[in-house]
C-alpha cells in the first residue's frame, strides 16, 4: 500500500474517492467508514485514498494534552495497511495549513492536484477554517463543483457510541476490555526495554521496565494488567504492572514493567510492544514486601487464567 507524505507523490488521477480525518485508533467506527470507501471506489471505478495528519491537530494548536492520543502516525498507517487501505496520503499539520477554508481545500489542494470524484465523510466530521466543512456545506460544494459527498452515519456497538474520545477515556480509567471492543483491537504501547531498579528480581519476578514510549500516547490507569508482549518476533504472555510502585514509597514516573511468563534472558535495548488484554487490579500500597510477593504471585495466576480461557 502506498504510504505519501506529498500531494504531487499522490499524482492526478480524477476517478479519486477520498476521506480524510484524524482517525485516531482506526477504532470500528473508523472501519465502517474505510470499508464504505472501498465501496464507492469499486462501484465507481475509482482508486481510494485515506487523507491524514501528522502531528494530530490538538498538538498543533494547542487544544489538547500530551499522553492524549490512541495512536501515532506509525499505528495510524500500520492499522490502515492491516485494513486493506490503497493509499494513504499523509499531510504536515501546520498552523497555517489549519487556516485553509474547508471549499479552498477540497477544490484547490485535491481536485485540482489529486482529483476527487467523490468524498467519504463519517458522522459529525468537520475540518477547515474554523471546522466550517461540515456534510451540509461539502454536499453543497460537490453539487456546485462535481463532486458526490457520501455520509456514513455513528456507528455504535449495544448502544454505545464507538468514538474516540469514548475510547480515551475508558483507557485512562482502565476499562481495558471495554476499549477493546470498540476499538476492534488490543490497544497497545510500544517502546524499548530500559534499565531498571532490578526489584522484580529480588522479589522472585523479574520485570522488563519499557521506556521511550512516544510522549503523546495515553498511558492506561494504574494498575496490573494481563498483556500480550511482541518481543524479537515471538507473542508472548505476561503481567505488566503500570504506576508509581507505592509500596517502596513511590516514584514521581509513571513506568510500564512487565513479567513475562517463562521467560528468562536479557533483553535490555530490545524494542517491544505490549499489548492490552483485561485489567487484573488498582495500584495499591502493601504494608510489607512479603504481602507484596503473595499478590504479585496472585496477579501472574489470574493472568494466567485469562490466557488460558483464550
Amino acid at each position: 500500500m502506498p504510504v505519501y507524505r506529498d500531494f504531487a507523490e499522490v499524482g492526478f488521477n480524477k476517478n479519486t474517492v477520498i476521506s480524510l480525518g484524524t482517525f485516531d485508533g482506526v477504532h470500528l467506527g473508523h472501519r465502517q467508514i474505510v470499508g464504505e470507501l472501498k465501496k464507492k471506489a469499486a462501484e465507481r471505478g475509482c482508486r481510494s485514498l485515506i487523507i491524514t495528519f501528522d502531528p494530530h491537530p490538538r498538538t498543533v494548536l494547542g487544544n489538547g494534552n500530551n499522553n492524549q492520543l490512541l495512536t501515532t502516525t506509525e499505528e495510524k498507517v500500520n492499522l490502515f495497511i492491516s485494513g486493506g487501505c490503497e493509499n494513504v496520503l499523509v499531510i504536515n499539520f501546520t498552523k497555517e495549513f489549519s487556516q485553509i477554508p474547508y471549499d479552498e481545500f477540497l477544490n484547490k489542494y485535491i481536485g485540482e492536484q489529486i482529483g476527487l470524484d467523490s468524498i467519504i465523510v463519517g458522522h459529525d466530521h468537520r475540518f477547515g477554517r474554523g471546522r466550517e466543512g461540515d456534510f451540509e456545506k461539502i454536499e453543497e460544494l460537490g453539487r456546485r463543483t462535481g463532486f458526490t459527498a457520501f455520509y456514513v452515519p455513528q456507528y455504535k456497538i449495544h448502544d454505545i457510541a464507538v468514538s474516540s474520545s469514548n475510547i480515551r477515556d475508558l483507557i485512562k480509567a482502565g476499562g481495558i476490555v471495554s476499549a477493546n471492543k470498540l476499538l476492534g483491537w488490543e490497544y497497545s504501547l510500544q517502546g524499548e526495554i530500559v534499565e531498571g531498579f532490578r526489584r522484580g528480581r529480588t522479589l522472585g519476578f523479574p520485570t522488563a521496565n519499557i521506556g521511550k514510549i512516544a510522549p503523546e500516547k495515553i498511558l492506561p490507569g494504574n494498575g496490573v494488567y494481563a498483556v500480550n508482549v511482541h518481543l524479537s518476533g515471538e507473542v508472548l504472555t505476561g503481567a505488566l504492572n503500570l504506576g508509581v510502585r507505592p509500596t517502596f514509597e513511590g516514584e514521581p514516573v509513571v513506568l510500564p514493567e512487565v513479567h513475562i511468563f517463562d521467560f528468562n534472558r536479557e533483553v535490555y535495548g530490545e524494542k517491544v510492544k505490549v499489548s492490552f488484554v483485561e485489567k487484573i487490579r488498582d495500584e495499591k500500597k502493601f504494608a510489607s514486601v512479603e504481602e507484596l510477593k503473595t499478590q504479585i504471585g496472585a496477579d501472574i495466576s489470574r493472568c494466567i487464567e485469562i490466557f488460558n480461557k483464550v
